[in-house]
């Protein structure tokens, strides 16, 4: 568990930490006493526990097909940013160029 520092001030109230919170594969949506969003206006009398809260990023999912050679080959993709690895270059004896997607090449 992560703890993060918050500053009081003066007038009992406490300031939102200086960096926003991060976790892999989500989203930070706040923080929240007793399951209720934190009001950062309210006055502070005792010691409370401010937890973050979270959302699950679900990423599209995209299946690329790849044919090589007369043989297609499906690759399963997360739109996470990732990248593909494509198969290993088509027939021995030709030269891989390139791929093509709607006429577009990439390499």
């Amino acid at each position: 568990m992560k703890v993060m520092m918050l500053i009081f001030k003066k007038d009992g109230t406490v300031s939102l930490p200086t960096e926003e919170p991060s976790r892999e594969g989500y989203r930070f949506v706040g923080w929240y006493y007793n399951d209720e969003p934190f009001d950062f206006s309210t006055k502070v009398t005792s010691n409370i526990t401010l937890v973050a809260k979270w959302e699950a990023i679900e990423y599209a999912k995209y299946t690329v097909r790849f044919v090589v050679d007369g043989e297609i080959i499906n690759q399963a993709i997360d739109d996470d940013g990732s990248r593909l690895s494509p198969p290993a270059e088509p027939q021995k004896g030709w030269i891989y160029v390139f791929w093509m997607v709607c006429r577009q090449s990439f390499v």
